[in-house]
């Protein structure tokens, strides 16, 4: 006998569902990520901020099952181009907890070596693409990626010229190879080192960290 496969919606993320969206990127999201899992970070104040603060933007989804269960979770953010002569905020400066500030020094260095406003030099905002999570109970579905599509529709309905993805995971880079994204900058777990040390050494596959853009194709 065979068993049917779940259904489920992807609907955008209310004010509302913020305390249970945060509930299923901890649970699905830091318990996988592969720094967060190395290093043991399941929940912290800086994490919870990082994932959260920007779904007021209104531009991340839910994937929710037949009984209003959200079992998948996209978070995204408006980035918006710098006022000119203003200085770079620096993400390990504002961690609080030595662990996270690990992830910030990445950020700093994705920052650092990639400007997406360069590539994109008429734009004034990009979509920003923060974190992606799916209860494991119902992988298989393709939930990832219909969450990932429906960013991309927002992307065109909105008018925002590209969209940006850092994946820290093999896996997720695997998801955004499958979309078409395209790879802009790529550091290696082994060659990321400050003063002397090698700052994040998750387990293999995981062995760099990979940014991709997809540019809206009516801007093409």
């Amino acid at each position: 006998m065979s068993h049917q496969k779940p259904k489920f919606t992807v609907e955008l993320i209310k004010e509302e569902d913020q305390k249970e969206v945060y509930e299923v990127l901890k649970e699905f999201f830091l318990k996988d990520e592969p720094n967060c899992k190395k290093m043991g970070i399941t929940h912290c104040d800086d994490a919870e901020k990082y994932l959260t603060k920007n779904l007021g933007d209104n531009c991340s989804f839910k994937a929710v099952d037949e009984n209003g269960k959200i079992i998948g979770v996209v978070s995204n953010g408006i980035g918006r181009r710098p006022l000119l002569d203003t200085p770079k905020q620096s993400a390990a400066a504002l961690s609080s907890d030595d662990r996270w500030r690990k992830l910030g020094m990445l950020i700093d260095n994705i920052n650092e070596h990639y400007d997406i406003f360069q590539q994109y030099p008429d734009s004034e905002t990009f979509l920003d693409g923060k974190a992606i999570a799916v209860n494991p109970d119902y992988r298989g579905l393709g939930i990832a990626g219909e969450l990932l599509k429906k960013t991309i529709e927002y992307m065109k309905e909105n008018n925002i010229q590209a969209m940006m993805r850092t994946c820290s995971s093999a896996f997720s880079a695997r998801v955004m190879e499958k979309l078409n994204m395209k790879e802009v900058y790529r550091i290696n777990y082994k060659d990321f080192i400050v003063n002397n040390e090698q700052v994040l050494n998750p387990d293999s596959p995981h062995v760099a960290c990979r940014v991709f853009v997809i540019q809206n194709e009516e801007h093409v």
